[in-house]
């Protein structure tokens, strides 16, 4: 126990020190910086980060399309105030009837799919080769992952351990709060709840399942908030002194790869959440599902499509943060 107390007298003591007075430094750095650039560094690059980006960009453009069309056809009928039936007016009836018909082709399609043994035996198929496929790729991984450790040092060996269970351990944790544990009841999307007793509802029940805490509106916000935590630290390190101890790199250096597999985990924790709640998996299209509220009504079915694409996408946007390239952004 002496050598112990020695050792950490003697040599982590004064380095653990060190360190802190290297991070007071970073602190009054910041401090008598200019907090508008900081803030502004570190929401442009939580932003450019963020998927929501992307989303949000999309959402707006097709936005504007969608309030241009429709300006150009109002104008279009205005025009025609004698009662006379314009030429858009009529176009915009066939396209409707043409949406019509493909509704009904769609959903008996739909139906064929799932009445038809040789169809839904062949879309079975279909995923199950998928599933092979991601099984084989993953095989594939872990098998190029065993020669490169068996490769490395023991001290290397070690560290590939170290930082391959924090990681994991980051990605499982991150799931299971954000998407409700092992049940998947509870957790960031049923939140809302909450936050429906905190404005003027005595349960909750009348916020619960509302377009934003349900959707992949949520995850994105998550995935924003995330970021800008990891970014905050990432502007500490910028602040430190030149000279500073390599410890810190480090942190940085594992810092990337835990932001990027904290915010893969939330949006997998999130996406499952969304499936679950669509009750798609338990008992398929036939099963009932609580409606979404605030929107008009609709088939149980569509709230289930609406919630089950929702935890599709956020399951890919899961994949994709995982393939990002850590970097110093």
């Amino acid at each position: 126990m002496d050598k112990v107390m020695g050792l950490y007298e003697d040599v982590v003591g004064p380095r653990f020190k060190k360190m802190i007075s290297e991070f007071e430094y970073a602190l009054k750095q910041m401090k008598d910086e200019n907090w508008a650039q900081i803030s502004g560094r570190v929401i442009r690059r939580a932003w450019s980060l963020s998927y929501a980006k992307g989303f949000f960009s999309w959402a707006g453009k097709t936005s504007v399309k969608i309030w241009n069309w429709a300006r150009k056809k109002k104008e279009a009928y205005s025009a025609d105030f004698n009662g006379e039936k314009s030429r858009d007016l009529e176009l915009a009836k066939e396209k409707l009837e043409q949406g019509k018909e493909w509704a009904l082709e769609t959903g008996r399609a739909a139906q064929e799919m799932i009445t038809d043994k040789e169809k839904r035996d062949e879309a079975v198929g279909k995923a199950k080769e998928f599933i092979q496929g991601v099984k084989e790729g993953a095989k594939e991984t872990a098998l190029n992952l065993k020669e490169t450790v068996s490769n490395l040092s023991g001290s290397g060996r070690k560290q590939v351990f170290a930082e391959s269970l924090l990681y994991g351990l980051t990605f499982m944790g991150s799931f299971l709060v954000l998407g409700g544990g092992t049940d998947l009841e509870g957790g960031a999307p049923d939140m809302d709840m909450m936050a429906g007793r905190m404005i003027n509802s005595r349960s909750g029940l009348k916020y619960h399942r509302n377009i934003l805490s349900h959707t992949i509106v949520l995850a994105l916000g998550v995935e924003f908030f995330l970021r800008v935590l990891f970014s905050i630290s990432a502007e500490i390190h910028r602040y430190l002194p030149g000279e500073h101890d390599p410890l810190w790199d480090e942190f940085r250096r594992i810092g990337e790869n835990v932001e990027k597999y904290m915010v893969s985990g939330a949006y997998f924790g999130i996406g499952m959440h969304l499936l679950k709640d669509s009750n798609l998996w338990q008992n398929g299209f036939a099963s009932r599902t609580k409606a979404f509220v605030g929107l008009p009504a609709m088939a149980d079915n569509a709230h289930q499509a609406v919630l089950g694409a929702n935890g599709v996408f956020a399951g890919v946007l899961s994949a994709a943060v995982l393939q990002e390239k850590a970097d110093n952004k």
